[in-house]
């Protein structure tokens, strides 16, 4: 059986862990299945300042992934645990119950998180279980684009130019969704409303404006490429207009990927002249934020 961590990365499109884990699972000598699982940690998301509304939004397009994931046949199971402390334990514990001999994980770059996959990686791997991961959050991986003298950009200008340089030169690499999995007797968790985090804190998320689920996202994507794309450079400027993507808090949790944003954009495009546009522009610093974080951890 193989484990899916599904974390900030909630989708099943161009998800390279989930396909990657899915690809393993059918063409291994002794074909078999796949568990996701996803993890609670209301005291660690309070000691991060994690906003009520982000979490609600988490949580709603987590019960949106289950329904995705059940379509094909991958089960979700819900770990809750205060801290990060407590993830690896419970990790090595749901991969025996249900015989998982590897775990798939897109990266997280912050340092706390980093941390954490590190004590899951040595625990796992220590009782002989793989432990995979994989770039999904960024276009390009952090701590890969260097200067002449190989050393790491500290500013965004030249750190941008290099960016759309390696782009350009490697082109965008989307991973599809996975086939459908032989199906499991095993039954997805409920979703639970952790409603002590919300506790006393009004809600201000509206449905109305970020509605759950990637379909919603790529509706926004779309949206944006045909109506604003080519104004955005000048028209973000004025609160007035509704000149930008609102795609912020998709990309934040992962139910779309900025490898997607690309190719949306691109789509739309006619020759190579749309990787200098200002939105790709906000895209790498994006990817910037992530280099400095992966290089400088001292900035975390």
């Amino acid at each position: 059986m193989k484990l899916v961590w599904f974390r900030n990365d909630l989708r099943v499109r161009d998800n390279p862990a989930l396909y990657q884990a899915c690809e393993d699972a059918r063409r291994g000598q002794k074909p078999c299945g796949v568990i996701a699982v996803a993890i609670i940690c209301p005291q660690q998301w309070l000691s991060h300042d994690d906003s009520p509304n982000k979490v609600a939004f988490w949580l709603a397009n987590l019960e949106q992934l289950k329904i995705e994931l059940s379509a094909l046949n991958i089960p979700l199971k819900v770990i809750s645990g205060d801290l990060f402390s407590s993830v690896a334990p419970s990790l090595l514990e749901l991969s025996k119950r249900y015989h998982c001999d590897g775990l798939y994980l897109n990266e997280e770059y912050c340092l706390n998180e980093q941390q954490r996959d590190d004590e899951v990686e040595s625990l796992l791997t220590g009782d002989g279980l793989g432990f995979y991961r994989f770039q999904g959050d960024t276009v390009i991986a952090p701590g890969t684009i260097l200067n002449q003298s190989k050393l790491p950009y500290r500013v965004f200008t030249p750190f941008s130019k290099a960016w759309r340089s390696v782009f350009s030169a490697s082109g965008l690499q989307l991973y599809p969704e996975p086939k459908i999995q032989p199906p499991l007797d095993i039954e997805s968790d409920s979703i639970p409303l952790v409603a002590s985090y919300f506790k006393n804190t009004p809600l201000v998320w509206s449905q109305d404006v970020w509605p759950v689920g990637a379909d919603a996202a790529h509706q926004k994507l779309q949206n944006f490429v045909n109506e604003s794309a080519g104004t955005y450079r000048h028209d973000r400027d004025f609160p007035s207009v509704n000149a930008t993507s609102s795609l912020s808090p998709y990309l934040a949790i992962g139910v779309l990927s900025p490898r997607q944003c690309l190719a949306g954009l691109s789509s739309r495009a006619q020759g190579a002249e749309w990787v200098d546009s200002q939105w790709v522009s906000e895209i790498v610093w994006r990817e910037f934020y992530r280099h400095l974080m992966v290089l400088f951890p001292q900035l975390n």
